[in-house]
């Protein structure tokens, strides 16, 4: 889970880099984020 984490945020650092692309891939990024807070 750990590891899957880390590559979420890694992703977020991307689509910030992106831009156009990190509106969507934040919403995939915020649900994710919110699965790993249920399993802690």
């Amino acid at each position: 889970m750990l590891r899957m984490i880390g590559r979420m945020l890694l992703w977020k650092g991307a689509a910030r880099m992106f831009g156009g692309k990190a509106t969507r891939n934040a919403r995939m990024v915020n649900r994710v984020l919110q699965m790993a807070r249920r399993m802690r």
